[in-house]
């Protein structure tokens, strides 16, 4: 998912919180039903995310971003950082893009959030290049900080 989109207007954003509020019955109650975090507009991006501790360890996030008042993307992630090796291990897909009146957003989250707990470490890919951005903090500091373990379990 893209880490926003700052050129968006306020008329924008109107649509985009509204496009969202007519989503939210849908998106809270498979939130609630599966346990997991919403993180709304992450980065200014017109996207919810879904994030939760992977059964494997790190976090994931499933991701609906709007396209257009009728379209979304549906996206997925899981990440495992290893602090002593400044790396990111990461999973991701680029997402597919979704007509809502041709969909069953419900089954559609359903059936991600089951993928996505059956993916592999072994298919992870390692992203050295956070020793810049991470060596400032003692491994410590740095699992205070790091938001996988205030994340919650999945109901599966």
């Amino acid at each position: 998912m893209p880490n926003g989109d700052y050129s968006l207007s306020p008329e924008d954003w109107e649509k985009i919180r509204a496009f969202f509020e007519e989503l939210s019955p849908i998106l809270f109650g498979f939130a609630a039903a599966r346990n997991l975090e919403i993180d709304k507009y992450y980065h200014d991006s017109p996207s919810w995310t879904f994030c939760f501790r992977h059964p494997k360890g790190g976090a994931a996030g499933i991701h609906v971003e709007r396209i257009s008042d009728s379209e979304i993307r549906i996206g997925r992630d899981w990440y495992i950082d290893d602090f002593d090796k400044f790396t990111r291990y990461l999973k991701s897909d680029a997402g597919f893009q979704l007509n809502l009146r041709e969909i069953d957003l419900s089954n559609i989250l359903e059936q991600a959030v089951k993928d996505i707990v059956t993916w592999n470490k072994g298919d992870m890919i390692a992203h050295p290049d956070y020793e810049k951005f991470w060596s400032q903090y003692s491994r410590e500091e740095w699992l205070q900080m790091s938001p996988v373990e205030r994340l919650p379990k999945p109901k599966l």
